[in-house]
């Protein structure tokens, strides 16, 4: 292996590291937004549509219903995101496996990158719309 390339591959680990401790930090934060938006639930009565903390019927804000669905939308996503870069992995594999039987060289993996680098940023993206409506909603309702 030629310096560059190890060179190279220092960075990688670095950037892989990075973007999964993000992934990790990212799924804590949906989590919490979460909580967050159950604490601004609002409890109704069946029978008047009053207000009622005794009842097991919740209703949000039409904008926490919003950020609920892009923070259900993000861990969708992030699931998405492993499940293909494990495919992608697990097909490299396969190929690079009947190569070895044949005693033919194989190719450095380059998966399918784009895709998932893609749902990456895409579920980064919609934790922060989601807590931006979360925000939006705290600021106009907490007195």
């Amino acid at each position: 292996m030629s310096a560059d390339r190890e060179y190279l591959d220092q960075f990688y680990k670095v950037y892989t590291d990075s973007t999964t401790k993000l992934s990790d930090i990212n799924r804590k934060l949906v989590y919490a937004g979460f909580a967050v938006i159950w604490i601004f639930r609002v409890a109704i009565n069946d029978n008047d549509g009053t207000l009622d903390n005794n009842t097991d019927h919740f209703q949000l804000a039409g904008i926490l219903r919003i950020a609920l669905a892009f923070l259900v939308a993000s861990l969708i996503l992030d699931f998405l995101q492993y499940l293909l870069q494990g495919l992608s992995i697990k097909f490299y594999i396969w190929q690079a496996e009947d190569k070895v039987s044949k005693n033919e060289s194989i190719k450095e993996y380059k998966g399918d990158t784009n895709i998932v680098n893609a749902l990456w940023w895409l579920k980064l993206f919609t934790t922060l719309i989601a807590f931006i409506l979360i925000i939006i909603f705290s600021l106009d309702n907490i007195r």
